[in-house]
């Protein structure tokens, strides 16, 4: 039986009085509940208790008093013979009622809790700590099971879940293992004293851990855990109840079912398919990368953890495993092909989602239309989800060209990509930004250093946490454009009508202002995707495929800074996009990474107001190209 998420522990217990001449049966006769939870005669179910909810279960007539006694006749449980405890005390020695009458053997001691609910201030050990508020605490812990050890991956460190027992409550306790004496280790009994909870998440819903403790000690050492293992592939609870699991010795199985996406430095998680629980945002696998990696998973891998952990973000579970060898191997689908780039005349590289076999892959596994023919292929030597393809001839630069995986290696439902022939990519600068306007619609301008080709260009921003996670905002046309052009990205554009349009891609003035008005008659207009600009600390970077074209750091003051944003920054600069300036000894702290990223304080709500841009001719790559948002704007035009 499952204990209740103790955040939300508010319970109202029914009186069953014989006097009422109603049969009742007591659900809970056949119910045998962990230690620390009492099963609720309401619904049968084992609930977390050690105080406000009563005592022990009536043996024939009034409650056992276990420590907290039962209620009143108020709120309190009744025995199951007819006699209820009466005067609202709290039974302190524990007789048994047995025949019908108030529980006897230990006198009353104050008043109980009236309604019957549980009252989280009452409640011990670990379930007091996963009912507790962020900050200081003194909760004793006696006697609890050692389960999982969680090693540190990106910013998360080291630590170790308990539990009370096979089914819980279990608790995270955030230090490392090897600072204490014995190292805790699975099998182990131990106890100790918290003195700090925090919470990650929600306030009132987020996951409790411990990050400090004292008088730990080691009670016993070699328990077996095999009766700890709970395997929730057939739980449908688990999307709807995660707290009931949270920070417990799982088992599980299932197919992933969404890409993956970053969950936490160091971490990915995608959506897990399970027999009970489908197409469910809030069960998804979490793994370190190195993990992901290494067992090259990916959409549509079928997976199977023998002794993971279950993590939870708010209302999401987060059934984890952090270690190869908790996994029976997976079985994964042939490689999905995912992109394709020109990358010379003659180049092509293909993007997979999995690794492939040199031994696998030659010119037969691949065909090209348009007339094109492959010459050659080959797994990329640095990046084997690539392979290199080389075209018999030179492909038209600008045309565009599909090329289909026929290779026994590849996956019938992603076996093709376009991608447009090589053309020289244009050279482009940042120029002008505004991250304030109303609705999201801001706005992005480039300047051309260099003509040629936009295609395949991209404008991407960076995330607020982990590093190196970047979103596409923007793909910019197909057109060849010249030195000393301007391009003037439309981001959260509403539909193409009188204001906004499609993208230009036939001259600068296609869609001319007079037809809509949120363009400029001087730029090539660019449609944007649905998101604008965060109104924080972001990296902005154009790209062809993965080579950066461009890049600028930008803050806004009155947000909250992103802690990936002093990685984001050092990137850029190690790639040469931006001046390394006090950064040199390593990476910049938030503070020293503001002061030299361009600032965007001042820029108005409105395309017509205030905006940031480059002065004239400007790149030092650094802050000082830039003017303050208090000259007005111009989009469109030379800036001032």
């Amino acid at each position: 039986m499952r204990s209740m998420p103790l955040f939300l522990a508010v319970a109202t217990f029914g009186i069953f009085l014989a006097a009422c001449g109603k049969a009742t049966t007591d659900p809970c006769l056949t119910v045998k509940c962990a230690t620390g939870k009492m099963c609720d005669p309401a619904d049968g179910v084992c609930k977390a208790s050690d105080g406000g909810m009563g005592g022990g279960t009536g043996t024939g007539g009034g409650n056992v008093g276990t420590g907290g006694g039962a209620m009143g006749t108020g709120g309190g449980m009744s025995g199951t013979g007819g006699g209820t405890a009466t005067g609202g005390g709290t039974a302190t020695g524990g007789g048994d009622a047995t025949g019908g009458g108030d529980a006897t053997g230990g006198g009353a001691t104050g008043g109980g809790t009236g309604g019957g609910g549980i009252d989280a201030g009452m409640l011990t050990g670990l379930a007091a700590a996963r009912a507790a508020s962020a900050g200081a605490v003194n909760i004793a812990v006696t006697d609890v099971m050692v389960t999982y050890v969680k090693p540190t991956v990106g910013t998360e460190t080291a630590g170790f879940f308990v539990q009370e027992s096979t089914t819980g409550p279990g608790l995270f306790i955030n230090i490392d293992p090897a600072t204490l004496m014995p190292a805790p280790t699975p099998g182990d009994k131990v106890s100790f004293t918290i003195t700090t909870v925090a919470v990650l998440g929600s306030s009132n819903t987020g996951l409790r851990i411990a990050t400090a403790i004292t008088g730990y000690s080691q009670v016993s050492t070699g328990n077996a855990l095999g009766s700890y293992v709970q395997d929730v592939s057939n739980v449908a609870a688990i999307a709807t109840m995660p707290a009931d699991y949270d920070s417990e010795l799982i088992a599980f199985s299932g197919t992933i079912s969404s890409e993956f996406a970053p969950a936490g430095f160091g971490h990915s998680s995608a959506t897990l398919d399970t027999m009970a629980v489908m197409g469910n945002a809030n069960v998804k696998l979490r793994v370190p990368d190195e993990v992901k990696d290494s067992l090259d998973l990916t959409l549509g891998c079928q997976v199977n953890v023998e002794r993971g952990i279950m993590w939870r973000f708010d209302a999401v579970a987060q059934p984890s495993a952090y270690a190869t060898g908790e996994f029976i191997t997976p079985t994964c689908p042939n490689p999905r092909l995912l992109a394709a780039i020109a990358t010379s005349a003659t180049e092509v590289s293909l993007t997979f989602d999995r690794r492939l076999s040199a031994f696998t892959v030659a010119a037969g596994d691949f065909t090209l239309n348009n007339g094109a023919m492959v010459m050659s292929a080959s797994v990329n030597v640095s990046n084997p989800r690539k392979v290199d393809v080389v075209t018999a001839m030179p492909l038209t630069g600008g045309m565009s060209y599909t090329v289909t995986v026929t290779g026994s290696f590849g996956n019938s439902a992603a076996s093709t990509a376009t991608f447009i022939g090589y053309a020289a990519p244009a050279g482009l600068l940042f120029n002008e930004l505004n991250v304030n306007i109303s609705g999201s619609k801001d706005l992005v301008e480039l300047l051309v250093t260099q003509g040629g080709s936009l295609a395949n260009m991209t404008l991407e921003t960076s995330a607020s946490s982990p590093p190196a996670t970047f979103t596409k905002l923007a793909d910019l046309p197909n057109v060849t454009v010249a030195a000393g052009d301007l391009i003037v990205i439309h981001l959260n554009p509403a539909a193409v009508g009188s204001v906004d349009s499609a993208s230009e891609t036939a001259s600068k003035n296609e869609f001319a202002k007079a037809s809509h008005s949120a363009n400029y008659d001087n730029a090539w207009d660019v449609r944007g995707g649905a998101t604008g600009l965060s109104g924080s600390e972001r990296v902005l970077l154009i790209k062809r495929g993965s080579v950066i074209i461009d890049g600028v750091p930008y803050v806004f003051p009155t947000a909250t800074p992103p802690s990936a944003f002093p990685t984001d920054v050092r990137n850029l600069q190690t790639a040469g996009f931006w001046s390394a300036q006090a950064c040199d000894a390593g990476v910049c702290s938030d503070v020293e990474t503001r002061a030299l990223s361009v600032n965007l304080a001042g820029v108005s709500t409105s395309a017509t107001g205030n905006s940031a841009m480059r002065n004239l001719g400007a790149n030092t790559k650094t802050n000082a190209d830039w003017h303050a948002a208090d000259a007005g704007q111009s989009w469109g035009a030379a800036n001032p």
